[in-house]
């Protein structure tokens, strides 16, 4: 060759190739779905929330009428176990009257009828007091035995919730409420979703 001089020697190139990439995407606009997919489970939770508000609603009803069916029947056996020591105590008059010969033995015949029949009476009312009392238990999960001696509330605190409750909206109307918010964020979130990004 023309030129002398040390020969240099150029490394082989390597026949295979790397690449590495990092790719980033981050979403500058999305048309607002994510904030209506957001409303739309504010709407979901908020639905739920008026459901189990209107289920315990009427859970409370029936704990109430059950309670107070309860003491009613109460008071009712107590009244009728008062007739009946009433009637005893005629009845044993009469009794006497029959054996003075003062009286017919009709009356104390029809006496002895009407102690039985109020007697009659006094087993049914505790054995549906009894029944009130099992719904009672199953409601609410506590043992109440047959002699529980319920307490009335306090009816000045009844009497102001209960003024409270009047100003206040039936709970099946807030969930319906709530359902018809949930449908219209769901509506909303798929006219969004249409629409281009």
């Amino acid at each position: 060759s023309p030129r002398s001089g040390p020969e240099i020697e150029f490394p082989d190139v390597p026949k295979e190739r790397y690449e590495a990439a990092i790719g980033i995407e981050q979403m500058v606009y999305d048309g607002g779905s994510v904030a209506a997919r957001r409303d739309v489970e504010r709407a979901r939770t908020a639905e739920s929330r008026a459901h189990l508000e209107s289920t315990l609603f009427t859970l409370r009803r029936e704990v109430d009428r059950a309670y107070f069916g309860a003491l009613a029947l109460a008071a009712r056996a107590e009244e009728t176990s008062l007739l009946i020591d009433d009637l005893e105590a005629r009845l044993r008059q009469a009794r006497s009257g029959v054996e003075a010969g003062v009286r017919l033995a009709g009356e104390a015949d029809a006496l002895e009828a009407e102690r039985l029949r109020a007697g009659q009476r006094l087993e049914e009312l505790r054995a549906d007091r009894r029944a009130a009392l099992a719904v009672l238990e199953n409601l609410t999960g506590f043992a109440f035995p047959p002699a529980a001696n319920l307490p009335l509330p306090d009816l000045e605190a009844a009497v102001a919730a209960a003024g409270e409750a009047m100003s206040r909206q039936h709970p099946a109307f807030r969930a319906f409420d709530a359902t018809a918010t949930r449908l219209a964020e769901e509506v909303d979130e798929a006219g969004r979703a249409r629409l281009p990004r």
